[in-house]
């Protein structure tokens, strides 16, 4: 049975979308290298210069 992951509910997100797009990826990228150790080298994005620059 997979354990459930503790994490913080973002249900009432006061920033903009954009800024909440940029803090989950960070945060999945952080939380990567802590359960796996496993570090991304690139990264492939769509051209948003916002979420790129974190």
């Amino acid at each position: 049975m997979k354990k459930d992951v503790q994490h913080t509910c973002f249900k009432n997100w006061t920033r903009t979308s954009t800024s909440m797009e940029s803090h989950f990826i960070l945060e999945a990228f952080e939380l990567s290298v802590a359960t796996h150790n496993l570090k991304y080298g690139k990264i492939i994005d769509h051209g948003d210069s916002s979420v790129y620059r974190k």
